[in-house]
């Protein structure tokens, strides 16, 4: 999947500048300080959206923290020479456009 400039821009709703980043042949949105709301609270978060298969998931939001007490079994990954975390949260297709695709994955911290 090539990430257009047209997708890109459908995410400006939930980050300002959304940006497309590329390392070890995977393209990432990259999301600066998305608000992920959980429960009554806002927790603003830099986020990298992947939009395709990557360790064996279908798609993935890693974010800048982890967000305690949701998601479950966080694990750390390094991309871009900084560390970003991951629950565990399947099933999120990679054929949805991509504002469908970064709520799908919000839904994990509900």
């Amino acid at each position: 999947m090539t990430i257009t400039t047209e997708a890109l821009a459908s995410l400006q709703p939930f980050a300002h500048k959304p940006q497309l980043l590329t390392e070890n042949g995977y393209e990432f949105v990259h999301l600066p300080k998305l608000k992920v709301a959980v429960a009554r609270e806002i927790h603003v978060r830099d986020a990298l959206l992947c939009p395709r298969e990557i360790h064996g998931y279908l798609t993935r939001l890693f974010l800048s923290e982890t967000i305690s007490g949701r998601g479950q079994n966080w694990n750390r990954f390094m991309f871009f020479a900084r560390a970003w975390y991951s629950p565990s949260w399947q099933g999120v297709e990679a054929t949805l456009p991509l504002p469908q695709m970064l709520l799908a994955h919000l839904d994990a911290y509900r």
